[in-house]
């Protein structure tokens, strides 16, 4: 689970990354272009993460509070 993790987390990161600077290049080296770059708003970027993150708390506290029932 920690590698799969892992890899997710890193291509997301380069994925979301490579939308909002300029001196990223994703595909290196089989390309120096970023078509990345500028297809999402900074804006809505940035409030798209911030809803997944909001969204990935409740998920674990949901999960935290359905264990806790199921322990008593």
């Amino acid at each position: 689970m920690a590698f799969v993790s892992a890899w997710i987390g890193t291509g997301t990161h380069l994925a979301f990354d490579a939308m909002m600077h300029a001196d990223m290049h994703p595909f290196a080296p089989l390309t120096a272009n970023n078509p990345l770059l500028g297809r999402v708003s900074l804006g809505s970027l940035h409030w798209g993460l911030m809803l997944a993150g909001v969204l990935g708390l409740a998920l674990l506290a949901l999960r935290e509070m359905v264990a806790a029932r199921t322990r008593v």
